[in-house]
């Protein structure tokens, strides 16, 4: 699990609308998230867990044309992703 430089403020008001999370020097969008957690534990490493929206869709088939938002492909990449070698 990879260990990475946190900002997190604006966790109050309603509706969290001034929320920003920075993860290293990649800012994530809060369109791309549906919640997050925060774990903090005497003794260990805090742990962030952040709930990346996603779609639910139970079966489609053919040929598509993958888009993942500037926003989003960041945060993957600052997270450890490695985007595929043709793009």
């Amino acid at each position: 699990m990879a260990t990475q430089d946190v900002q997190i403020t604006g966790l109050v008001g309603p509706g969290y609308q001034d929320t920003r999370i920075t993860i290293g020097d990649t800012e994530v969008s809060a369109q791309a998230l549906t919640g997050l957690t925060l774990r903090a534990e005497a003794g260990d490493t805090p742990r962030l867990t952040l709930d990346v929206l996603a779609l639910d869709v139970t079966k489609v088939g053919g040929q598509m044309e993958i888009l993942i938002p500037d926003e989003t492909r960041a945060l993957l990449v600052e997270l450890g992703w490695t985007p595929p070698a043709s793009e």
